[in-house]
């Protein structure tokens, strides 16, 4: 990787700096899609779950069914944290952030100050996606427990309703 020893002239500096915003908030909407989708899933394993919870069961189904629901519950939660709006702040004033974004927008900054302004907001977006993806990795992790005590669950239904 070949690294620059010139700065930027601001101009540039900025436009690089709008170009990695760009990216780290395609990145944070697309942990935003997975964890709806997966929270998506995880509603319809919950449905299914109360739906058949509303018959006689055993003490084995009652007991998959409980692992499968603390599972779940514990994943969906994950999965809401994930999706949390986050208004992190990338400083006071800065033009790129909308919590801080000034209420006078007479006086215009210079490209410098817009271009720093415009790489701390990137700093704080980066720092956003990092936490959705942790989030949601934890989120995945959980998915894969649920999944297993599901098919736990569901042998043990089959059974039950064979008899």
């Amino acid at each position: 990787m070949m690294i620059r020893s010139k700065s930027l002239a601001p101009l540039d500096d900025l436009n690089t700096a709008l170009r990695t915003i760009s990216e780290f908030n395609r990145v944070i909407l697309a942990a935003d899609t997975k964890a709806g989708l997966l929270l998506t899933a995880n509603g319809f394993a919950v449905t299914g779950l109360v739906t058949t919870t509303r018959s006689s069961m055993n003490i084995a189904l009652v007991v998959t069914a409980i692992g499968l629901a603390v599972s779940l519950i514990v994943c969906m939660g994950y999965l809401g944290a994930t999706l949390r709006p986050r208004l992190g702040s990338a400083g006071a004033g800065n033009w790129f952030c909308f919590p801080t974004f000034p209420s006078e927008a007479d006086v215009r900054p210079t490209t410098a100050v817009l271009a720093d302004q415009a790489w701390w907001q990137a700093s704080a977006l980066a720092e956003i996606a990092r936490h959705k993806y942790h989030r949601f990795g934890v989120a995945l992790r959980w998915t894969a427990i649920s999944l297993v005590v599901f098919v736990a669950w569901f042998t043990v239904a089959l059974l039950g309703a064979s008899r």
